[in-house]
């Protein structure tokens, strides 16, 4: 998808708003995967992953198809296992740096770690 076609979807009915989406759209196009880079921008730039999400705060987006499908979106990344929903925490190993952390599975640590003390 270009950068102009992300405005457009984004803008909806509010073309004359699309400079408040610039930020936006300038986060989309830097932390998406570029081939003729084989890499996102963001990772050339900072020498790391970009973060995994900005955070969608229902309702925040004017245009209510992209408020519906951000806002659905969400609800399906609480991430389901099952008809339970699954916790996941932020583990930093020893180690490692900080920006080695990762999202685990509390069921899968306390199962590989029955004797740690996970607090939530």
């Amino acid at each position: 998808m270009s950068l102009e076609c992300y405005l457009r979807c984004i803008c909806g009915e509010k073309p004359k708003e699309w400079c408040k989406w610039l930020p936006l759209a300038e986060w989309w196009y830097n932390t998406n995967y570029h081939s003729t880079l084989n890499t996102t921008p963001y990772e050339i730039l900072y020498g790391q992953m970009p973060p995994i999400h900005i955070p969608y705060v229902p309702g925040e987006s004017r245009v209510d198809t992209v408020d519906r499908t951000l806002t659905k979106a969400i609800l399906d990344r609480k991430l389901k296992v099952g008809n339970a929903a699954a916790v996941f925490i932020l583990i930093h190993w020893s180690n490692s740096s900080e920006e080695d952390a990762t999202w685990e599975s509390i069921e899968d640590i306390q199962a590989q770690f029955p004797h740690f003390n996970v607090l939530v």
